[in-house]
């Protein structure tokens, strides 16, 4: 995946596909473009909303990926 141009809280750039968690521990959810609105979200796991990863890039953590750490997917119960 490429590069979306945003950094987390720790300076790491952000990728398409990376798991990304709120400081705060509020949401967690998969970086994604959204072809039909031409920005990155935050698809929230466990919920069909999302956010957009411009307002709340800098207040989030990268945590994995979808490829590497597939397990981060999972909705607790």
């Amino acid at each position: 995946m490429s590069s979306t141009g945003f950094t987390d809280n720790d300076g790491k750039d952000i990728f398409g596909g990376d798991i990304v968690m709120s400081r705060c521990g509020l949401f967690k959810g998969v970086v994604s473009l959204r072809q039909d609105m031409g920005a990155y979200v935050i698809k929230l796991i466990g919920y069909k909303d999302f956010v957009h990863l411009r307002a709340v890039a800098n207040t989030v953590e990268i945590v994995g990926n979808v490829w590497e750490s597939p397990e981060l997917l999972e909705v607790k119960q």
